[in-house]
């Protein structure tokens, strides 16, 4: 294993006006000791806002752009992105994600030059409310199980020759949902756990969240997704709690109930989600509510297939 790794950075970029130029300042500010300067290939997804003219402004010699003419996906953008690399490793990190320790590449290159293949970026919220904290115990749930399956693609890296050696991404997913769950079952199919490293408290995600755009994500998830990671993983989708709430490939007593409670989600959704925010209102109460809305929500997307 070499132990003078170079890395580059791909970065999906979708309507991310509001972000990007943070995004990419964050990583210019890394400390590092030995490696040349940063290869970062910023892959504008056919956006429909300012963000092409953004990162036309970000472009120099080691910031290349390419441009997509029609929105393909995030898969085929990092897909697309990836083919440019010049390096021995790649780092995906999403557009709204912001390095803020500036030893952070410092370590994944660290942790790849030592023998780990993959090395997941643990995600965190600085906020305050409940989505942030919402979001900061998904993620410290995933680094506490340490299962790849488990985790997160918006922050990772990755050697060159294995993220090839599995054909990148799947680009058959043309809707939201599956397409990086299908990505890590591969990944777990083909190396070992202890070939996998994580790191505590990576990257920011400043993502506006909100309770009826995630049922909204997994509505389309289910319609559209699913069926299809289902077709490709059938053992694994029905052993999650996907495939325990999808009526068409379990039928069991929960996703019945989940079918037939299905239709109040959206009333559910707008009743909830003001009192998120209520500092009166236990936290495990309100994630309760907000999980069981996401599950019906989901229920629902099977059901309208």
């Amino acid at each position: 294993m070499p132990t003078n790794i170079q890395l580059s950075i791909v970065i999906p970029c979708y309507n991310c006006r509001d972000t990007i130029n943070s995004t990419v300042q964050f990583i210019r500010s890394q400390i590092l000791e030995t490696h040349p300067p940063l290869e970062i290939i910023l892959v504008d997804d056919g956006s429909s806002d300012t963000t092409p003219q953004i990162l036309k402004k970000l472009s120099d010699p080691y910031t290349r752009v390419l441009t997509l003419k029609k929105n393909q996906g995030r898969s085929s953008a990092i897909n697309r992105g990836a083919k440019l690399v010049t390096s021995d490793a790649i780092m995906i990190i999403d557009s709204d994600c912001y390095m803020t320790n500036p030893y952070l590449i410092s370590k994944h290159l660290k942790a790849l030059s030592q023998g780990a293949s993959v090395v997941f970026g643990q995600i965190f919220n600085s906020g305050a409310g409940f989505w942030a904290r919402y979001q900061n115990e998904v993620a410290a749930s995933r680094l506490r199980i340490k299962n790849i399956t488990a985790q997160t693609t918006a922050h990772f890296s990755i050697h060159r020759e294995l993220f090839f050696s599995m054909g990148g991404f799947p680009t058959c997913y043309s809707s939201y949902g599956f397409e990086d769950k299908d990505f890590l079952c591969q990944i777990s199919n083909i190396i070992s756990s202890d070939k996998v490293q994580f790191l505590t408290n990576s990257v920011e995600h400043r993502d506006d969240l909100s309770l009826s755009g995630l049922c909204g994500k997994l509505i389309i998830a289910a319609q559209y997704s699913a069926p299809l990671f289902h077709r490709r993983h059938p053992d694994f989708y029905e052993a999650t709690p996907y495939g325990k709430l999808d009526l068409r490939c379990s039928p069991s007593l929960l996703s019945n109930i989940a079918f037939r409670l299905s239709p109040i989600h959206s009333m559910g959704c707008r009743l909830v989600a003001p009192l998120l925010e209520q500092q009166w209102i236990p936290f495990g109460a309100k994630k309760l509510v907000v999980r069981l809305l996401m599950a019906l929500a989901y229920a629902s997307g099977c059901a309208d297939r």
